[in-house]
């Protein structure tokens, strides 16, 4: 791989192409403990040409993945997303809120489908309401499917069914904790033995992953050009 330096190739047009303004992370998701969650601002430092401490092509694909937000992906839209475009929206996707994409899928007037609901609660519970306050302020999760195994691709399936659940159940404070998938108002989808699979990975093996995901994202390293700049494939893990 030897891309050029070039923000103006095709990658960062299509990178850009259908985002919905306004939508890009200014500031870091806190938790629930106040503690931050994601900080995608802590990453501004990635402009210009590589510094000699990074190599290029990771450079350059951190680059792309600092281009976040909600960005509409069907229909086709050559520019950023305008408002007519976003009433006939039917796929959206959230880039770069956590380490993967969460895709959005309109399955009928404000009812959406929720593809792969990233690693935490509180970076899924943002995305999804930065899609409702930007694009459709009634929307609904009816579903959400998971495709596989891979933590950062279901973790935030809990957080998001409470989230969504505590506006239509009327529960008292201190049992929270109790909505769960069987109060009905969302489907979730899995594959078929996808219990079987997380649960060797992310438990029997869940040291080693724990201990290999520390060398291989360096999350718990400062950012910047002699630190963490991303893993290619996105930022980091969320907290």
């Amino acid at each position: 791989m030897n891309f050029q330096e070039d923000d103006s190739d095709s990658d960062f047009i299509n990178a850009n192409r259908g985002f919905v303004v306004g939508t890009n992370l200014e500031e870091a998701i806190m938790n629930s403990t106040n503690q931050v969650a994601w900080d995608m601002p802590s990453y501004s430092f990635l402009e210009g040409a590589s510094p000699k401490s990074v190599h290029k092509n990771l450079w350059r694909m951190e680059k792309l993945n600092n281009i976040n937000g909600i960005f509409q992906v069907w229909p086709k839209v050559e520019n950023e997303a305008t408002d007519n475009d976003l009433k006939s929206g039917e796929i959206f996707q959230a880039r770069s809120y956590d380490l993967s994409t969460m895709s959005i899928i309109k399955v009928c007037d404000h009812k959406w489908a929720l593809i792969d609901p990233l690693l935490g609660p509180d970076t899924a519970i943002a995305a999804w309401e930065t899609f409702k306050s930007k694009v459709d302020p009634k929307a609904e999760i009816c579903a959400i499917m998971i495709t596989h195994s891979h933590v950062d691709h279901y973790k935030g399936v809990s957080g998001l069914i409470v989230h969504e659940n505590l506006g239509k159940i009327n529960i008292k404070d201190e049992n929270v904790s109790q909505i769960n998938v069987e109060d009905g108002h969302v489907v979730v989808l899995a594959p078929v033995g996808f219990y079987d699979e997380s649960i060797s990975e992310n438990l029997y093996l869940g040291n080693c992953m724990g201990r290999r995901a520390q060398y291989m994202y360096g999350s718990a390293l400062p950012r910047g050009i002699f630190g963490a700049v991303g893993t290619g494939l996105g930022k980091t893990v969320s907290n």
